[in-house]
């Protein structure tokens, strides 16, 4: 697909033949002013316009509005977004040759005859004009649209000789720079179709479903049509748009685009309208989409993300994105069950293949895997037994299990910990490993003392968690100042799944702009932030407290796996977080 060539040459224009309309266009002033009895006016309206012809050079062309897309990691479309304009721009060979006839048919007839304003049409408004007394015909070329939607924009809805004169100048000029073909191209990729649809692509799928080059006769004539007013929009009123293609088909038969039986077989035929799917289905992923969406407007911002055409290319699984969405349903069916949130990362990559971020995102935008910070429970037991493991802690250690320890914190009032609902166990000394497959705090509170908070605030951030970690014994059983996201405890269990090393979540994958270029594209970093050997010891823990422990209930019977629960007091968070191995 082309785009829209620039070619801001620096020519020399002649001012001979812009001088003639502006006499031809001053002189409509001249004689309306006459009724009007204040010809003195127009001589000096005249004089103005002759010492102050514009210059294509000064006059900079609106930059144009692009849709830009969003792709799954399978190259499936799965987003766009743009701003006021949603538009796609495709080559003059992509235009159907019915198509090109008919806008030339209906809105500029001479145009392959003209240098950008037509003289015919000028004199032919100007005497239509003279009788009313009043403006009521423009004669606007398709070069002079191009220009009014491109270098005049705002004064498109003016309706004065001075406009025209400007218009019509600056459409010569652009004649002198870019070939018929050209100008029909740039016309056809930025005049407005009504439907929210700028540009004849964006065009005939807003009405059709379909790519414009596919377009069949009756269809070319119908988008022809709304060249004039989107009030002949079939969606508007059907009646109406039938009476303008007809009109579009009538005057292609007088001009020779069609012959005979072209016409009669299509004149009868109803106007057939498909609005395109994505506009009634849900989006997919939008908690996803949103994610992604945020990150670019960071890196780029608003405009060029809404308006710049950017191709994105991110790591989402749909199958994948499916599942999720499926089994968070399965557990919590209900509408008046709690939203919950799932990230599932890839290890090896930090590629995030599916996410969840709440029960419905039209009513809630808020992101809980990405946004929501919730105090995570026991799954922060991990990032202890990783520190004690690092320290040379073996996980064989012994701590008795049971009754309410109490630790004085200096600079803090006392720090009191027993196990969940007091539970008591017949043993009086109990190790590290067991601890954590039955998640036993008074144990885990004696290991947390021993190896100091600071290290394992370390460890944490280290490993993937992004909020900031105030060092704290409590923070190994969960009770942080500030909560963490899924996102950021699932990027820390998969440094663990990957053994020690630690990958950022990655999104996108590339970002290519609307030139074909390539504005980022990924490019692997990782760390090695825990041991190999402490990351091997840790899988094997988790492994068991998934066998016979905590997190039984989120067993594979296809596969090993390992993982770690945490709940909070009454249960107002609930947390898994795990992984295959």
């Amino acid at each position: 697909m082309s785009i829209l060539r620039k070619k801001h040459k620096k020519k020399n224009i002649s001012r001979i033949i812009i001088s003639i309309l502006a006499v031809i266009l001053a002189g409509q002033m001249f004689f309306t002013f006459a009724f009007a009895g204040i010809i003195v006016f127009a001589f000096r309206a005249l004089n103005s316009f002759f010492e102050d012809l514009p210059n294509l050079e000064d006059f900079a062309p609106s930059e144009t509005v692009l849709t830009s897309r969003i792709y799954a990691a399978d190259g499936t479309l799965i987003s766009t977004f743009h701003g006021e304009e949603n538009r796609e721009l495709v080559s003059y060979e992509q235009l159907p040759k019915n198509l090109i006839n008919a806008v030339i048919a209906i809105e500029d007839e001479r145009f392959y005859e003209h240098q950008g304003f037509d003289i015919e049409g000028i004199i032919r408004s100007f005497i239509i004009n003279l009788m009313s007394g009043d403006i009521e015909q423009g004669a606007t070329t398709i070069t002079q649209g191009y220009v009014k939607n491109v270098y005049m924009p705002e004064e498109k809805y003016e309706m004065n000789y001075a406009r025209k004169i400007k218009e019509a100048a600056l459409a010569y000029q652009i004649e002198q720079i870019y070939s018929k073909e050209e100008i029909l191209e740039m016309y056809l990729n930025t005049v407005y179709f009504g439907e929210g649809a700028y540009g004849v692509q964006t065009a005939a799928k807003a009405y059709f479903n379909k790519d414009v080059e596919y377009l069949n006769l009756p269809e070319c004539a119908m988008l022809a049509g709304l060249l004039k007013s989107a009030n002949y929009s079939p969606y508007l009123d059907r009646k109406t748009a039938l009476e303008r293609r007809n009109l579009v088909l009538y005057k292609m038969l007088e001009l020779g685009y069609i012959d005979q039986d072209e016409y009669d077989n299509t004149i009868n035929m109803t106007i057939i309208t498909q609005r395109p799917l994505e506009e009634t289905a849900e989006i997919f992923a939008p908690y996803f989409v949103e994610y992604v969406k945020q990150i670019l407007i960071e890196h780029y911002g608003v405009e060029r993300v809404f308006k710049g055409g950017f191709e994105i290319y991110t790591t989402l699984e749909p199958g994948m994105q499916i599942a999720a969405e499926n089994a968070i349903k399965e557990v919590l069916p209900d509408p008046e069950d709690p939203p919950a949130a799932l990230v599932a990362m890839d290890p090896r990559n930090g590629y995030i293949k599916a996410l969840v971020g709440g029960k419905d995102f039209s009513e809630m935008k808020f992101n809980l895997a990405t946004q929501g910070k919730r105090q995570p429970g026991s799954t922060f037991k991990v990032f202890a037994l990783i520190s004690a493991l690092e320290q040379g802690i073996s996980p064989y250690m012994t701590f008795n299990p049971n009754g309410k320890v109490i630790f004085d914190i200096e600079g803090s009032e006392p720090w009191e910990v027993s196990n969940y609902d007091g539970t008591y166990y017949e043993v009086e000394e109990m190790t590290i490993l067991d601890a954590t497959v039955r998640s036993v705090n008074v144990v885990y509170s004696q290991l947390i003392m021993r190896i100091g908070a600071y290290l394992m605030a370390k460890i944490a951030m280290d490993m993937g968690i992004e909020t900031h970690m105030d060092p704290y014994p409590a923070m190994g059983l969960g009770g942080l100042t500030t909560g963490v996201s899924p996102l950021e405890t699932c990027t820390a269990f998969s440094t663990i799944a990957n053994y020690g090393v630690r990958h950022h979540p990655v999104a996108i994958l590339k970002v290519v702009d609307k030139d074909g270029n390539i504005l980022e594209e990924y490019q692997e970093e990782s760390m090695q932030v825990i041991t190999p050997i402490n990351a091997y010891r840790t899988i094997e823990i988790l492994q068991q407290a998934m066998q016979r422990g905590t997190g039984t209930r989120a067993r594979l019977e296809d596969r090993p796996c390992a993982g770690k629960t945490g709940t909070t007091d009454e249960a107002e968070n609930a947390w898994f977080t795990g992984f295959t191995t």
